[in-house]
């Protein structure tokens, strides 16, 4: 009997609960439907130019936008809102976007004291929702997108609409609106192309003291491009050069970095390179305000050079194993 009674105690039980859970979902439901009539969202075209890069879009102000209106009377003096952002990709639909259940700091408050009343939404207001940290991605991961930015196709905005009127019980989702579609085109400046010296050269000592670094400016490029000149010695042929130039974790020998100019003058200042021994050296564009997309990360192909004994030390070295074996018989 016990067990019997206690068994519908508990069904009655998870009936309320059920019950309640019901008319608070019926209510969250039917306050949404209110506010979905009263307040409209407004995504606007994208600005071009349409990058690769994700950071053009949200960090550049202007680039997103639109307007809340709220068309009439909801029972409150002014009300809060924020924004969810997310970039779609329409094909594929992977995207980047704000994280679920994200609420900013500073959540914008707009005043009702005249209806109609029509907000713009300023990047400020997008801001937060938009930081890296604040990002959760699907269909592409973060590294890649870093790396090798959105990949080529149509996108478009997503807004996502969170509003609190003065009196109310929080906040609530009022609805999302997209922006036109947009295409992201695979646009990719070339490297810089290595004019001297050129793979394979060997240098004279004499013309060392003076040995002028060239390379082409890619077309495309901004005036700003910095380029840096890196060299490595080569002390081991059966190293891959290739990648140690892009560590810095390995040693280099010199590097510098120059500003719009396609050369660099090596003289007696920098440090000297040895007779006999080969270097290998690779120019890297870089655009310092992250606009530019570089293929091959903006990486010249290799080049690899020698610097050849000088005459004077040839003529030494050639009497010294004439003179040093007639020295020996002698004795």
């Amino acid at each position: 009997m016990y067990s019997h009674s206690n068994n519908k105690s508990i069904t009655r039980l998870l009936l309320a609960i059920a019950f309640v859970a019901l008319a608070s979902s019926g209510s969250v439901k039917a306050q949404g439907d209110f506010f979905s009539n009263k307040i409209s969202l407004t995504v606007n075209p994208v600005m071009p130019p349409y990058t690769t890069k994700l950071s053009d879009y949200f960090t550049t102000p202007g680039k997103i936008g639109g307007s809340i209106m709220v068309n009439s009377q909801i029972d409150a003096s002014s009300y809060q809102f924020y924004l969810h952002v997310a970039i779609i990709n329409v094909e594929t639909e992977a995207s980047v976007r704000t994280r679920r259940g994200f609420v900013p700091s500073n959540p914008r408050t707009v005043d009702l004291s005249v209806i109609p009343n029509t907000t713009l939404i300023q990047h400020g207001d997008l801001q937060q929702a938009m930081s890296e940290q604040n990002l959760e991605y699907s269909g592409f991961t973060r590294e890649q997108v870093a790396r090798e930015g959105l990949p080529p196709g149509q996108y478009r905005i997503k807004l996502t609409l969170f509003i609190f009127p003065n009196g109310w019980n929080g906040f609530m989702e009022v609805g999302s609106k997209y922006s036109p579609p947009f295409t992201i085109m695979s646009v990719a400046v070339e490297p810089p192309i290595i004019i001297q010296p050129h793979d394979g050269a060997e240098i004279p000592a004499e013309l060392t003291q003076s040995l002028q670094f060239t390379w082409t400016m890619p077309p495309g490029a901004p005036a700003s491009t910095r380029y840096k000149l890196k060299i490595i010695e080569i002390n081991d042929p059966g190293l891959n050069y290739r990648d140690l130039l892009r560590t810095d974790a390995y040693p280099a020998f010199f590097e510098t970095t120059v500003t719009g100019m396609p050369l660099y003058l090596y003289t007696v200042a920098n440090p000297a390179f040895t007779e006999g021994k080969s270097y290998a050296f690779v120019v890297r564009a870089i655009d310092p305000f992250g606009k530019t997309n570089f293929k091959n990360g903006g990486y010249s192909e290799v080049a690899i050079f020698k610097k050849k004994e000088s005459v004077m030390n040839r003529i030494i070295e050639s009497l010294r194993s004439y003179l040093l074996p007639r020295k020996t018989g002698e004795e």
